[in-house]
């Protein structure tokens, strides 16, 4: 960020682009990491399923 001049300070918390920027890597960084959770309990749940159903297909 380019400093202000002396006495042109801003008179509040002002938001770079730098802040943006962070907040979008947090962003999608959370949304991967839901994303990934998400097809993990997918995958989880089908594995479960096939078992079961095996489970019932014994051959005697």
């Amino acid at each position: 960020m380019i400093p202000a001049a002396p006495g042109q300070e801003p008179a509040g918390f002002s938001v770079g682009p730098e802040m943006w920027l962070l907040l979008l890597g947090v962003i999608a960084t959370i949304g991967v990491a839901l994303i990934f959770f998400v097809l993990m309990r997918r995958m989880m749940d089908e594995e479960r399923e096939h078992v079961d159903d095996s489970e019932g297909d014994s051959v005697e």
